[in-house]
């Protein structure tokens, strides 16, 4: 069960308006239940809007005893430098690449298995784990790698029927992303140690990583066009 002495808040519709804050301020002015902390918890914090950030600055500047306030998010640089600078900043490191190849052989997977989804987990192990557990997470995982190492050579209406098939759902779209990401990463490093070294191609594919990022962002933060968004990304691929 969840304590009466703590709260979550979450964004609505890639938001989180001021009556949000306005209940974790309720919330924090009364007394803890259990006598100890009140905790508050906001997750995607970057996706308050300015009424709600700067509401919530007054609180950082005088937050009421015995409460602790968690922002959780990704992009930092979207919330207000004077929340920035009222709050501690705690990163949460990845896991090494080797701890989860070594945990993912214990579970008898091939090498080539093992390599594969490790990398493509970015260091989160329940990313790995679910590919791993879920024999449809495995085969999405596998026939998106398929389609990344062809998709250079299709035409531009191949690449947009496939978008066809994946932008209705967020959360597969973002997941595709997060692959497409971390494959062309994977590409960049190939190129990088090459004995090529920095040339155009390199950069080439420094951009498309880029325009994935960016393309990302847009999907999970605004209310900008799925569609629209992911044939972009295929006419710069």
């Amino acid at each position: 069960n969840i304590s009466p002495d703590l709260l979550f808040i979450l964004p609505e519709n890639n938001n989180i308006e001021i009556n949000k804050i306005r209940e974790l301020k309720t919330f924090l002015s009364f007394k803890s239940f259990s006598n100890k902390k009140k905790i508050a918890i906001i997750d995607d914090a970057h996706l308050m809007n300015n009424a709600s950030q700067n509401s919530i600055l007054k609180l950082l500047e005088e937050p009421p005893k015995d409460s602790i306030l968690i922002l959780i998010t990704n992009f930092k640089d979207r919330l207000l430098k004077t929340i920035r600078s009222r709050v501690q900043e705690i990163s949460f490191n990845k896991v090494l690449r080797k701890e989860i190849e070594d945990y993912l052989e214990e579970k008898g997977l091939s090498k080539e298995e093992v390599q594969e989804i490790s990398f493509f987990s970015g260091g989160k192990p329940g990313k790995a784990l679910e590919f791993f557990n879920d024999p449809l997470k495995k085969e999405f995982f596998k026939k998106t790698i398929t389609y990344l190492n062809q998709i250079k050579t299709q035409e531009l209406q191949k690449r947009f029927a496939y978008v066809e098939t994946i932008y209705k759902d967020k959360e597969i779209a973002s997941e595709i992303l997060d692959i497409f990401e971390r494959f062309f990463r994977r590409e960049m490093l190939l190129k990088l140690y090459s004995k090529h070294g920095i040339n155009d191609s390199l950069l080439q594919t420094k951009n498309i990583i880029s325009k994935v990022q960016e393309t990302k962002y847009f999907l999970n933060n605004t209310n900008t066009n799925k569609k629209l968004l992911l044939e972009n990304l295929m006419i710069n691929i």
